[in-house]
This record gives structure tokens, sequence and C-alpha cells, in this order.
């Protein structure tokens, strides 16, 4: 008894991560949870031998929900390790001129906030994707800056005809 209730639960277990990420929907487009390998210059790949650092993000029939933002196209690099590693932190970018740019925050590999800043070092943009609208899935919140200090919210709603960008309100926001 003890043998099969063992074998059950081995069972089990080994389907449940056969299912717990990188999955398809009926189009074979990705959907939910997926790792995602990255280079030293934070650039995806696919092969994980090479990578040097790793996170988590979620498709929702092919859509990128945390897309990485403007890093990884910059041609910035990160000294980095032999082996991959769990994104878990801040990472701060700086541009040619010492100055930081951007600022990504992740807990054991998910992508929490992403910050873009003007060149006076004042906040540009902020994509706060730990944030929910309402409770809603698949939405997320951004707040956007002028040079003057002037903050617009924004929601953003990935729904049946592709995301949407809507002015909202802070009021409805879900942390």
């Amino acid at each position: 008894m003890k043998r099969k209730t063992y074998c059950l639960i081995l069972l089990l277990g080994l389907t449940a991560m056969v299912y717990g990420q990188n999955q398809t929907d009926e189009n074979g487009k990705k959907h939910g949870k997926w790792i995602v390998y990255l280079d030293s210059y934070w650039k995806e790949i696919k092969d994980s031998s090479k990578a040097s650092f790793y996170r988590y993000t979620v498709y929702d029939h092919g859509t990128n929900i945390y897309p990485m933002g403007p890093c990884g196209k910059k041609g910035w690099t990160l000294e980095t390790t032999s082996t991959a590693k769990l994104l878990d932190g801040e990472f701060k970018w700086v541009n040619s001129r010492g100055q930081v740019s951007s600022t990504h925050s992740f807990k054991n590999g998910e992508y929490l906030n992403c910050k873009e800043y003007y060149t006076n070092g004042k906040v540009k943009q902020h994509f706060a994707y730990s944030m929910r609208y309402k409770n809603e899935p698949n939405t997320y919140c951004l707040y956007q800056y002028d040079k003057n200090e002037k903050l617009t919210f924004f929601v953003m709603r990935n729904g049946d005809n592709g995301w949407t960008f809507y002015q909202g309100s802070e009021d409805d926001v879900k942390k």
C-alpha cells in the first residue's frame, strides 16, 4: 500500500513539473509562465547552457506580458559568471556619461518593475508589473512623467484585441 501511494505521489509530481511552465496554446503560441534565458547583454537566447541570467515571464496567447524594456537593445553588458543566475534584486543601467538610465527590479526571477530616467535623473516612466488594475489579470500600471514632473497614469490591459492603453485612476490599483 505504501509503495502504491509513493508511486502515485511521484507520478503526480512529475506530471505537475512537466505542465508547470513553457506551455503553448491550441495554436502553438506561448501561453502561461515561461523561463527566459538572457546573455550577458540581457538579450534573449534559446540555449540555456550559454545563458548568463534567467528570469520568468508570462505569455498570453503569444504576447509577452512582461517585456524587458530597453536594456538588451543598447549594447550594455554586465559582469557575469559561467553559470546562469536567476535575476533577483535591482539592476541599474547607466548611459555613456555614467548616469542611471533605467532600473529593473526582480524577486526570485519575477519581474516587478522597470523605471526609465531622464538625463537629469528624474523618473520618465515607471512600469509597475506587480500592480493590478481592479485585481484584473493581464493588467499592469504605467506611470509617465513629463519633464515638468506632471504625472499621467495609464492602465495597460491585454484583451481580445491585444494590448490596450488607457488613462486610469490610481484609486483602482491593487498592489
